[in-house]
This record gives C-alpha cells, sequence and structure tokens, in this order.
C-alpha cells in the first residue's frame, strides 16, 4: 500500500502487508485401532489446501477443493508421540502463504488383532476356549497389559474379563465355552508411560463364537488327541479319559466307558467299544457330567436336525458314531468312530461302519436309531 500526502502533507510511504489465510482448529487426534486419526474445522474458500504436520515435519498435503478435514497417521510407529499441528496455505500472484493451527500430541497405541483363527478349544478339559494373540508391536512389554473381555452380548455388559501382562511368555488366556449361547471376544492394551501416565488403545473388533463353532473349533482338536488309524485300547481298564495306542488291544470287548450317551439310549454303564468311544467323544466335547439329572440334551430321531457333536445309535447294526459334519444338502455325513469293522478298537474319521459311506440315507435305512444332542 502506498501514501501520498497532499496539501500540506508531502511526501509518499509505501506499506507491506500480508493476508494470511483462515487459521484451523486442530480438534482432535484419536487413536484408531491401527494409526492416530486428525480431524480440524474448515479454512472455507480463503484456503487452497492443509498440510499435516507431525513432530515439526511435513506428512501430507491435502488439496481443500477435496472437502476433507481429516487424516489418518499410519507412520508413526506405535508407542511413540506425535506432536501435531494443521498449516493452511494458499498462493497469492504465485507467493504461499501460510497459517498454522494449534498443537495437539498423542501416543500412538494400537489394539492387537483376534479373529476366530485366534480362537482354539484345544484344552485338556472340555467347554473351554483359549484366546492367544501376537504382542503388541514396538512396545515396552513390562509396561504392557492386555485386558481380554467374554460375554454373552455384543455391547459386553457384565462381561467375564481377565488381565494378562505383557511380559508373560504365553499371550492367551482360557475362558469357559458355552454351548447354550453365542458368545463375544474382544481385547485392549493398557500402557504405562515413561513419565506414570495410564493410556489405553481402542477394543479390537469383536470375535463372536456360536455352540456350533465351539463344537467344531473341538472336533478339530480333537483329532489331533484320537488320530485317524490308533487304536482306543486300554485292556479292559475303565478310565474316565481317553487314550491310544498304535497297536490294537486283541479283543472287542476290550474298552469301557462310563458316559452319558450311551446311558440315555440303551441303559450302558460302562458302555463298550464303539458305544463307549462315541459317548467319550461327546463328553470330550460337551464335558463329562457328575450326574445326569441336571444335563441339558434332547433325545430324537429327526435326521434334519441331525448337526456336529450329536451323539447316533444305530440299533440296527449294533453301532454308535459321533457326527462331525452334516451336508444336509447333499446329505453326506461324516463320523468318528472306533471298532466300526465290528473287529477291532481301531478309531476311523474318514471312514464308514462296515466301509460303508455314511449319509442320513444310510442312518436312516438302519431301521431304528437314536439322535443325542446336546446343544
Amino acid at each position: 500500500m502506498k501514501i501520498i500526502g497532499k496539501g500540506r502533507f508531502t511526501g509518499t510511504k509505501t506499506l507491506y502487508y500480508k493476508i494470511l489465510p483462515k487459521k484451523v482448529t486442530l480438534v482432535s487426534a484419536t487413536r484408531a485401532k491401527k494409526g492416530i486419526v486428525l480431524t480440524w474445522t474448515s479454512g472455507g474458500n480463503s484456503v487452497h489446501g492443509y498440510c499435516v504436520y507431525r513432530n515439526g515435519k511435513k506428512i501430507a498435503n491435502i488439496s481443500a477443493t477435496k472437502g476433507v478435514l481429516s487424516y489418518t497417521d499410519k507412520t508413526l510407529p506405535n508407542g511413540q508421540l506425535g506432536k501435531y499441528q494443521i498449516k493452511t496455505y494458499k498462493y497469492v500472484n504465485g507467493v504461499c502463504y501460510c497459517n498454522y493451527s494449534n498443537t495437539i500430541s498423542r501416543l500412538r497405541l494400537d489394539t492387537v488383532s483376534i479373529s476366530s483363527k485366534s480362537i482354539d478349544a484345544n484344552t485338556v478339559d472340555a467347554l473351554h476356549l483359549k484366546l492367544s494373540w501376537a504382542p503388541a508391536q514396538n512396545m515396552n512389554a513390562y509396561r504392557v497389559t492386555y485386558i481380554v473381555q467374554q460375554a454373552t452380548n455384543s455391547a459386553f455388559s457384565s462381561p467375564d474379563q481377565k488381565t494378562v501382562k505383557g511380559s508373560s511368555s504365553d499371550l492367551s488366556c482360557i475362558f469357559d465355552a458355552n454351548v447354550e449361547q453365542t458368545q463375544y471376544y474382544r481385547i485392549r492394551v493398557k500402557y504405562i508411560t515413561g513419565n506414570g501416565n495410564t493410556v489405553y488403545s481402542q477394543w479390537s473388533d469383536t470375535v463372536k463364537i456360536t455352540p456350533a463353532s465351539y463344537v467344531k473349533k473341538r472336533i478339530e482338536y480333537l483329532k489331533t488327541v484320537y488320530p485317524d488309524g490308533k487304536y482306543w485300547c486300554r485292556n479292559g481298564i475303565v478310565y474316565n479319559h481317553g487314550g491310544v495306542s498304535d497297536y490294537p488291544c486283541g479283543t472287542c470287548n476290550g474298552n469301557y466307558y462310563y458316559g452319558f450317551c450311551a446311558s440315555v439310549t440303551t441303559g450302558a454303564y460302562p458302555a463298550m467299544q464303539c458305544h463307549g468311544f462315541a459317548s467319550l467323544m461327546s463328553d470330550e466335547i460337551f464335558g463329562k457330567p457328575s450326574g445326569f439329572s441336571n444335563v441339558k440334551y434332547s433325545k430324537h430321531s429327526d435326521l434334519d436336525k441331525l448337526k456336529p457333536g450329536d451323539f447316533v445309535r444305530l440299533y440296527g447294526i449294533v453301532h454308535s458314531i459321533l457326527i462331525t459334519d452334516v451336508n444336509h444338502t447333499t446329505g453326506e455325513v461324516s463320523a468318528v468312530e472306533c471298532n466300526g469293522d465290528g473287529y477291532t478298537c481301531q478309531i476311523w474319521w474318514v471312514r464308514g461302519p462296515r466301509g460303508y459311506k455314511l449319509s442320513k440315507n444310510f442312518i436312516k435305512y438302519q431301521g431304528v436309531y437314536s439322535i443325542v444332542s446336546r446343544y
């Protein structure tokens, strides 16, 4: 601006000034599941764009024409502190003018990821689920605690909560399984900073395990405990948990088990060979009851309701099996059994009794049969 004197005033004066773009407010810097999410107010039509600064260095340039007023920083290492600021800018006659927002500092603390694969039923006793996870990256393990919750509702009201120290050699915890309703799981990270402050990550994505999911996971585990082709052989010894051998016992009457399903189908207590083994498999999934009066189960013959985990007694061929999979579209059925050949105590996961291919029709044509479902 040039000022020229008139009248009694003589001379000229030139003044220079800058019209800076609007200064915006950095509203928030929030920990996301992965990274830091920044949000800021609009600079309106007076700005051409926004630059995101972290610890004094530009990490992003966003054109105002995009209408974007947020940015997720995924490049700050986990466990590190970021000091964020938003610079607005505009160009006038080829010259760039800038203005800076307030500063917000935030520690990045990512949650750990879990999925249905993080949960297994690989426990000695039935009706338990084990949740495992990888450690939080780039963190001092001695300042980390993992908070794990299980609930029977997705809102996690009244959850069963466990804590695990980050320095633990086994990052896992065991919860009771439920075969009557779906269960939900989530995890978050608690971290104590160098100055003693406590910060928390977001909760992980929720993982749900249905009763059917638990049964399938338990069946997969039992395949490793009672491998196909091994022998359920203890030479007449009655016991409460299973065991396998590389060799047959030499008699089809060599193995007994006190099981629930055998008792409610034929009254056998204990039951031997196929009957006892299928009953054992049921208890390995649903737990061995201390008494039978409070056991929840249904006994029926509706093959359209057949599902993995069901115990089936085939009276026509005097044989018992434990269902491992059902395809109701094709009618195909898979099962685990012992003594399927009628002679040895060999365990079969992939064959049918007497060498027949299992199906819903095969079960139906055996005449009288019973299905015991415990969920």
